[in-house]
């Protein structure tokens, strides 16, 4: 049980660090959130 407890951990705590290795990236644009909407929904 605190295997696997241990391995839940470190899965979660490599998904947050490869999250804040993208968010920190300044290659990676940002979007503004209204253009997204209107490219998700297919409204002008």
């Amino acid at each position: 049980m605190v295997r696997q407890a241990i391995e839940y951990y470190l899965d979660d705590f490599e998904d947050v660090a490869a999250a804040i290795q993208a968010l920190q990236d300044p290659a990676d644009p940002v979007l503004e959130w209204d253009s997204v909407r209107r490219d998700l929904l297919g409204q002008d």
